[in-house]
């Protein structure tokens, strides 16, 4: 068997693979709706799944669709803790960030049966950039932690 020349060995595992995907749009989703439920209950607004799917609420004009756009921004934030937490992989961050986007693209689509807005492109690249090299840093800064070497011997385990 040829040796890789990697340090962590690294399976295709469709399962955990999945679960992982789901774990994260299931996070995120809840997240996203704590944040707006926080928020619109500030404003008054009741909350509904328009403000999560509909992309003509995003928008500058209104504070409804400010609040909408920094919880969107805030919850890419909550988004890169958990690749950071949860995966543990600088190389898997941009490919969890973009399936995240892409899923959320092709729900908002099916909830409108229409193609976005240019705001919602704007919004969710921004939210992308931010998710994932924010990501990828604390997955560097984790993968950059010193070995330890060197173990006391009141640490070593008996034989």
């Amino acid at each position: 068997m040829a040796k890789t020349g990697s340090f962590q060995v690294s399976k295709f595992d469709p399962i955990l693979l999945i679960s992982q995907i789901v774990a994260q749009q299931s996070f995120m989703y809840f997240t996203l709706t704590s944040l707006l439920v926080i928020g619109l209950n500030f404003l008054e607004i009741n909350l509904s799944l328009s403000a999560i799917f509909d992309f003509r609420q995003i928008n500058v004009t209104d504070t409804e669709g400010i609040l909408i756009i920094s919880c969107f921004i805030t919850n890419s934030l909550f988004g890169a803790i958990f690749l950071w937490y949860f995966v543990k992989r600088r190389k898997m961050c941009l490919d969890f960030c973009c399936t995240y986007h892409f899923v959320h693209f092709i729900v908002c689509y099916f909830y409108e049966f229409e193609l976005p807005s240019l705001s919602f492109w704007l919004l969710n690249s921004t939210c992308l950039v931010i998710m994932c090299v924010t990501s990828e840093y604390l997955c560097m800064r984790e993968e950059m932690k010193e070995i330890p070497l060197y173990i006391p011997l009141s640490q070593k385990a008996d034989l």
